[in-house]
């Protein structure tokens, strides 16, 4: 299983992105494969927040246009969402605990 960052997603629909045109193709071609890409609802909603947003990219997204985006990708035969299960919490714990903190890494965890 795949399990994707919003950090990929935003570099495939941002055309301006150095890395659009491989991350695009990348996507496209994990969502056409074998393997089960997933998707958490943290991660798509912080796309639409981020993409959708005036003033971080030349061109944000409309609205409408990020929700047909992440539509098609959750449409993919390939395509599932992860829901947190009952030891999250834990093993949120143990992936910062080494760290020493939390911060920008959290949402990552």
């Amino acid at each position: 299983m795949i399990l994707l960052d919003v950090n990929l997603l935003i570099y495939a629909v941002n055309q301006d992105a150095p890395l659009h045109r491989k991350a695009k193709s990348w996507i496209e071609s994990a969502l056409s494969g074998q393997e089960t890409v997933a998707f958490s609802w943290m991660v798509l909603l912080a796309f639409l927040r981020v993409t959708t947003r005036p003033g971080l990219f030349r061109n944000p997204l409309p609205v409408e246009t990020a929700f047909d985006v992440v539509a098609d990708w959750l449409h993919q035969v390939s395509a599932t969402i992860v829901h947190p299960g009952p030891r999250h919490l834990s093993v949120v714990r143990e992936l910062l605990r080494p760290l020493g903190t939390g911060g920008n890494l959290t949402s990552d965890a």
